[in-house]
């Protein structure tokens, strides 16, 4: 089956109708902290200076390309006693180095003079290319935790034409979770995406690494046009965040936290008390039920089965019936899932990446294991979620409290 070209067309995305139990301000905080990934501090809020010093956003002064539209870098100047006038240029420099470098090494759209990236991998099948440390490093854990995502790369084309269909007609068509023929394509694609036998990444010394693909699935890839066998795709902006924390941290700036839109974030300061927002979408109603109070450093990840902003147009696409074809794929059959409609996982020793290679297939999933995510607290990784109007959370050092508003609608469950 060949399949037509892309339209430049960007849908809407539906938006989700919240709850009537909000004040004007709650709504506020409801769209900023969702961007950011959920994580809300509770006196910044309130209290961003407009000066030199205090929190604000670390700018970026680049002239590459690069993801800095899909990250947020906060950060609280002048905090230590440092001037900061000297701390902002200094982050500026940084920050701006490090979101140009991720986007060079990242990348499978272009071939880049500076470092053997993601599409230098996949152009050279079956032969050993050496890459850039920072991608080897965050290849290797993709390896270490056995994860099949990353293969998912031509099945995730399939669904950005979900993505950017025009219509919903148009979109039940290229979606693959709706059957004929783009369902029938996929499935033959997860047979290869599935087995290491097809497609695998060897791990050699040096910063090499070796793309092993098949006969069969290269005589496949040649037939349907296939020339990107691994891709990180929903998973880059944890390994992005995850760089500039680590950056940032090497070099002593630690009063901030760094969040991207899609529900990756590290927090590395231990100075103050912040607030986890909690947010349950029951049907078309989005709640924020409860907060969660922590002080100390936090990598979180937010899976989520719907989208709340404008950029989350190339991850969801949003049906009239209330359904949401997402970009989180299962890789042993291709297919669009969520178990359940929104999972907060967060650890305070584990990096963004190692949180969300943990407990992703609790969430890519047809239903939700309570017990996997007590093998997840067993290895430091926390849970909040839902059971119908019911808030759960396993971490006993958190208190989670319900809010006046919509908390009135809900309970709250600690799971030991």
């Amino acid at each position: 089956m060949k399949h037509p070209p892309r339209r430049p067309y960007i849908p809407p995305v539906t938006k989700i109708e919240l709850s009537e139990h909000k004040t004007g301000l709650r709504m506020v905080l409801i769209v900023l902290c969702l961007i950011v990934g959920g994580v809300a501090l509770g006196h910044a809020l309130t209290g961003v200076l407009n000066g030199e010093s205090g929190w604000q956003t670390v700018e970026i002064s680049a002239t590459e390309r690069n993801h800095s539209e899909e990250i947020t870098f906060q950060y609280n100047f002048g905090a230590t006693g440092a001037a900061s006038s000297e701390e902002r240029r200094q982050l500026s420099s940084l920050y701006t180095e490090v979101m140009e470098h991720a986007y060079r090494i990242f990348t499978v759209d272009e071939a880049v003079d500076t470092a053997d990236n993601l599409y230098a991998v996949n152009a050279a099948v079956n032969q050993p290319v050496k890459v850039d440390p920072v991608l080897y490093r965050a290849l290797e854990k993709i390896v270490r935790h056995n994860s099949r995502y990353l293969y998912l790369a031509p099945i995730n084309d399939e669904y950005d034409r979900v993505f950017l269909s025009q219509t919903e007609e148009e979109a039940a068509g290229y979606d693959p979770t709706r059957g004929g023929e783009a369902g029938e394509y996929v499935a033959q694609l997860a047979g290869f995406v599935s087995d290491p036998a097809h497609v695998d990444l060897l791990l050699m010394e040096d910063s090499q690494v070796q793309l092993n693909v098949s006969e069969e699935y290269l005589a496949f890839a040649q037939e349907y046009e296939i020339t990107t066998f691994l891709d990180l795709g929903w998973m880059r902006n944890a390994f992005i965040v995850d760089y500039v924390a680590d950056s940032a941290a090497e070099k002593g700036f630690t009063r901030g936290y760094v969040a991207s839109y899609d529900g990756f974030t590290r927090n590395l300061d231990s100075s103050g008390d912040y607030s986890i927002n909690l947010f349950i979408r029951e049907g078309k109603d989005l709640y924020l039920p409860a907060q969660m109070d922590y002080d100390r450093p936090i990598s979180m990840v937010i899976f989520r089965d719907y989208p709340v902003s404008e950029r989350d147009r190339w991850h969801f696409f949003a049906y009239s019936d209330g359904s949401f074809t997402t970009a989180y794929l299962d890789p042993a059959d291709g297919m669009s899932k969520s178990s359940i409609h929104g999972l907060t996982v967060y650890s305070y020793e584990e990096s963004c990446a190692d949180v969300m290679l943990r407990a992703a297939p609790c969430f890519i999933a047809d239903q939700l294991p309570e017990e996997a995510l007590a093998r997840l607290k067993e290895s430091g990784v926390f849970s909040v979620w839902n059971e119908g109007m019911t808030v759960c959370w396993n971490d006993s050092e958190r208190n989670l409290m319900l809010n006046e508003d919509n908390g009135a609608l809900f309970t709250a469950r600690l799971s030991e």
